[in-house]
C-alpha cells in the first residue's frame, strides 16, 4: 500500500506541509474554524475579526510548525499573501484538523441512522 500524499499549502509563494494537527495547533485552529464557518456562506459578512481568524487558521494550522521565525504579527506584513491562497489553505487545514472529513463511498450520510443504530435505539 502506498503512503498518502503529503498535503501542502502555498502562501506568498512558499510551500508549507500540512500534517494532522496536534493539540498545540488545535487549541487555536478549532475555535477560529468554527467562527470562520459562519462567514463562508456570505463573504459580505467579513469583519476584521473574521480576517484575523483566517490568518490564525493558516498560521497555527501549518506555518507555525515549519517556520519558527514567523509570528502571527509578522505574517500580517508578508507581501504577496492573497485571499485565494488563504481560502485554499483553510480547506486543507480543515481536513487536517479532523473536524470535517470527506465521505467515502458507502458511508451513511450525516444525520441518517445505520441499521445497527436503529436496532440500538429500538426504532
Amino acid at each position: 500500500m502506498s503512503e498518502p500524499e503529503e498535503k501542502k499549502i502555498v502562501i506568498a509563494g512558499v510551500t508549507y506541509p500540512v500534517k494532522p494537527l496536534v493539540g498545540r495547533q488545535l487549541r487555536f485552529v478549532m475555535p477560529a474554524l468554527m467562527r470562520w464557518r459562519k462567514v463562508t456562506g456570505d463573504i459580505s459578512q467579513m469583519t476584521p475579526e473574521s480576517y484575523d481568524d483566517l490568518y490564525a487558521i493558516v498560521y497555527h494550522g501549518a506555518i507555525v510548525m515549519t517556520d519558527k521565525t514567523m509570528t502571527p504579527t509578522k505574517m500580517l506584513d508578508v507581501p504577496g499573501i492573497n485571499f485565494q491562497d488563504l481560502i485554499a489553505a483553510v480547506g486543507t487545514i480543515t481536513e487536517a484538523s479532523g473536524l470535517f472529513t470527506k465521505a467515502k463511498e458507502g458511508d451513511t450520510p450525516m444525520g441518517e441512522a445505520t441499521e445497527a443504530g436503529k436496532a440500538q435505539t429500538g426504532t
